[in-house]
């Protein structure tokens, strides 16, 4: 208890320096602070606890949110924007957005629609949110965190847990949020959570949502600099696997966006419905399929004359595990940028054509496999090496 009393006077601290250091959250602040039951909840709490830098701030009323927003917006000169549907608004100020939303509860009239709303007081609030690092608030009013869900200590031991059972099922877009969560925060998904994953994927739960809510959602992951580590835990679940039919909204969007090449390539390979990769490459498919001596010219000499797609393809397919497949195409890169046919006509300027290729692809596996772990060791072994 000591311990726990101790981080959350540290984060009450970090949370009002943080406050001070922001001038137009400390404007808005200002005018609110004498009202009682106004928060700040989620992001901005979490990624204090997480030492990151944010702007990403949510307020949260147990009150009349409409009037709230009309205050403050005459208050400070700024203008606001109220849902009556969702009881949520926005205070536009200075060229910057705040959000804030009314403490409800929700109702799913079935799955993967958008809830019906109705106000209740934060304590129920809380049992509605996505996931418990973003079911903390912050009372402006008494300078105090109130954390019921025990989302701080989860956030410290980098878990990451659903605050009810049939969350995924309600609204599957939390499923994606969840692993952009794990895979930027490097947190574990605790057992509750993965078996709600594979409850909700045996249901195909993704299949429930728009086209349109699914998109936002991949938006926020492909521009995460943690993509990499998203991806693998997509393929890990195995998230799109179950959801063939949405292959048809995605494989657009995937193409009209400006993503690079590399992870368009690598989340339609890894995380989608193996069918449908064959169907988004289809002549690198039949290529390699026709390639009957593949596996003796090796990995490296795929990649030079196919490039990274077909590189990708095969290992998805041929037998490699698709989740080491980015470390291997990273690798073969470090090593094509080594320029290791030069090096071979530096040491070996007599060695037979034929020979030659083939020299390539064993360094190139050597390396892979760990025998040959830089140029220099490299550079020995072909001085070495017998003609």
């Amino acid at each position: 208890m000591k311990k726990n009393r101790n981080i959350h006077i540290n984060l009450a601290k970090n949370i009002k320096n943080r406050l001070k250091r922001d001038n137009l959250l400390k404007e808005i602040i200002e005018t609110i602070t004498e009202k009682d039951n106004i928060y700040i909840v989620g992001g901005f709490i979490r990624d204090i606890l997480l030492n990151k830098e944010t702007r990403d701030v949510d307020f949260l009323y147990d009150g009349n949110l409409l009037d709230l927003l009309r205050e403050i917006a005459t208050n400070i000169q700024g203008s606001y924007r109220y849902n009556t549907r969702f009881m949520t608004g926005t205070l536009e100020l200075k060229g910057r957005t705040f959000d804030f939303a009314t403490t409800r509860c929700e109702k799913y009239p079935k799955p993967g629609v958008l809830p019906v709303v109705k106000y209740c007081p934060l304590e129920r609030d809380f049992k509605r949110r996505d996931f418990t690092i973003n079911a903390i608030v912050w009372d402006i009013k008494n300078s105090k965190i109130i954390d019921p869900l025990g989302g701080v200590e989860d956030i410290l031991s980098g878990i990451l847990r659903i605050t009810y059972e049939k969350s995924f099922i309600d609204d599957p877009t939390r499923m994606v949020r969840g692993v952009r969560f794990a895979g930027k925060y490097l947190f574990n998904i605790d057992k509750k959570t993965v078996r709600c994953y594979n409850t909700a994927l045996k249901k195909d739960s993704l299949s429930t949502i728009s086209a349109s809510r699914l998109k936002r959602e991949l938006d926020l992951i492909f521009m995460e600099r943690s993509f990499e580590n998203i991806s693998l835990l997509i393929e890990k679940i195995g998230l799109f696997k179950c959801s063939s039919k949405k292959f048809t909204h995605i494989y657009p969007y995937l193409n009209e966006n400006n993503i690079p090449q590399f992870n368009r390539d690598y989340f339609i390979m890894s995380c989608i419905d193996d069918s449908n990769v064959k169907r988004a490459y289809p002549r690198e498919w039949d290529r390699l399929n026709r390639m009957s001596k593949l596996n003796e010219e090796g990995l490296f000499n795929v990649y030079k004359r196919f490039g990274d797609t077909a590189l990708l393809l095969y290992l998805l397919f041929k037998g490699k595990s698709g989740i080491t497949s980015i470390n291997i195409l990273k690798k073969i890169r470090k090593f094509d940028r080594m320029k290791v046919g030069g090096i071979i006509k530096k040491f070996k300027p007599k060695l037979p054509k034929y020979r030659y290729v083939e020299t390539i692809n064993k360094i190139a596996n050597m390396y892979l496999e760990g025998k040959l772990k830089s140029e220099n060791d490299i550079k020995i072994y072909i001085n070495r090496m017998e003609v």
